[in-house]
């Protein structure tokens, strides 16, 4: 499974944000730290219709590993060893930034400012793959690409941010950068100042920051971690009107798992067989025979075809058979989803491939095999 670290300053936010996004009951106070590690359900409201439908016994999501990293402390040294050894055992990383101008304030005592904060972020993360550059070529002798990378990562950008040729990135295949990671920003802002689209044109912390994120091509997540706190208080119903008053379809926290899953550029597809309907996670561009192992090793050994059917497609076809007003019918053959799919056949929506198809996002997969 794979792990994604959130890291922030004192006072930002993220043991809180870790707690809601892994369903701890006892969610730290303002201030307050966790510093644990935890399983988290990414929502996809695509297997809640599929379960719908099908009606199985069993519905799984796919999930991943959370972990709530000691906070930075610009300055202590035995602190910032422990959080870059916390972070080097992370696929990819969320920062955690505070849009709010009350509570502590950020390096120095000043006032929050999500692009400072970043940068106080990046800065360590920066600095600690130098370090690491300059011990190997004191060790081993310099190459044109770590030198590259060493000039690069001098001037305070991030490995990341670096355009590397073929014969450059196989020179450095086995070399682990922190600031290579995938990340996820996350500006924290007080429950007054969320809103699900900011006015174009609009100046302070929400507007700075989508900028440069969207300058890096970095995902960005808006949430409040009070406003967080009061839903995870809050029965489904009470919870869903609440966000409906506030314009929004449905929690920060879930926004953000789905952020992290794809910017470690991973996708799911569905399978609705027997009594389970589940998405199984994989990376983008893996084909189907491949993908037909994560379900089960005789899968793709005795691998013939696989049926599918984009989820879009499948929708569509449901749509159509509601507004027919059929009746819903029972479990198994006889759901509502397998008499989707028998309609989504007779309009030939339902696809025959072999094994070097690329699995899509949302694809609802059946295998058909032999051994």
């Amino acid at each position: 499974m794979l792990t994604c670290g959130l890291v922030g300053l004192p006072g930002s936010g993220k043991s809180t944000l870790f707690a809601l996004l892994t369903g701890l009951h006892d969610v730290p106070p303002p201030g307050g730290s966790v510093e644990g590690r935890r399983v988290a359900v990414v929502p996809d409201r695509r297997l809640d219709l599929l379960a719908e439908h099908f009606r199985p016994k069993k519905t799984t999501h796919v999930q991943l590993e959370f972990v709530d990293i000691p906070g930075l402390m610009p300055g202590e040294r035995s602190r910032t060893v422990h959080f870059l050894d916390a972070v080097r055992a992370t696929d990819a990383l969320v920062l955690v930034l505070r849009g709010f101008a009350h509570g502590p304030g950020g390096p120095g005592g000043q006032g929050a400012d999500p692009l400072v904060e970043l940068d106080t972020l990046e800065a360590e993360l920066i600095l600690a793959d130098l370090a690491m550059v300059e011990t190997r070529i004191e060790r081993s002798g310099a190459t044109a690409a770590v030198e590259r990378v060493r000039d690069h990562l001098g001037e305070g950008r991030p490995f990341s941010d670096l355009a590397l040729g073929p014969d450059e990135r196989d020179a450095l295949a086995h070399t682990s950068f922190l600031s290579a990671k995938p990340v996820v920003w996350v500006l924290n802002v007080a429950e007054g100042d969320l809103s699900p689209a900011p006015p174009a044109g609009t100046t302070g912390p929400v507007a700075g920051l989508k900028r440069a994120a969207q300058a890096r091509g970095v995902p960005m997540v808006v949430v409040s971690a009070e406003l967080e706190r009061e839903i995870a208080g809050l029965g489904p119903d009470d919870a869903a009107t609440f966000l409906a008053d506030l314009g929004l379809g449905e929690p920060g926290t879930a926004r953000l798992a789905r952020a992290v899953y794809g910017s470690l550029g991973l996708i799911s597809f569905f399978t609705t067989q027997g009594s389970e309907v589940r998405a199984w996670t994989v990376r983008r561009g893996t084909r189907v025979k491949e993908a037909a192992g994560k379900i089960h090793s005789d899968m793709e050994r005795g691998f013939i075809r696989a049926e599918v059917i984009s989820f879009d497609d499948y929708a569509a076809v449901a749509a159509g058979l509601a507004e027919t007003g059929r009746p819903d019918a029972g479990r198994g053959p006889s759901s509502p989803g397998n008499r989707i799919l028998v309609a989504a056949r007779e309009k030939a929506l339902v696809r025959l491939e072999g094994r070097d198809y690329e699995v899509r996002d949302g694809d609802i997969v059946s295998i058909r095999f032999n051994v």
